[in-house]
């Protein structure tokens, strides 16, 4: 799942060096959870997201792309990550998960 961290550093004009010092994390992990090239667990996403002061749910989703008529879901599951913008996905979603 794609993830806004380079986004929100910066907005809030971090580097990506100074939040893997804030959250004890070396900059080679931090720079491949960045790129996609390593997944996160969700203590670590949590973590960032104390970090960089934002909701856990920010660091996948941007808070203007947010319709408050529609649904954002992040479901982790087995140490993975999912996101659901529907009932009808967070349904399939539950549905693949289940078998």
């Amino acid at each position: 799942m794609e993830n806004r961290i380079k986004d929100i550093l910066s907005e809030k004009g971090l580097t990506a060096k100074e939040l893997s010092s804030d959250i004890g994390l070396s900059s080679v992990s931090l720079y491949n959870i960045i790129n996609g090239k390593q997944k996160a667990s969700a203590n670590t996403l949590n973590a960032i997201a104390i970090a960089l002061d934002v909701p856990f749910w920010q660091l996948f989703v941007a808070p203007e792309s947010i319709n408050q008529n529609e649904l954002t879901a992040l479901v982790e599951f087995k140490g993975e990550l999912h996101k659901a913008h529907s009932i009808a996905e967070l349904e399939q979603l539950v549905e693949r998960l289940k078998g």
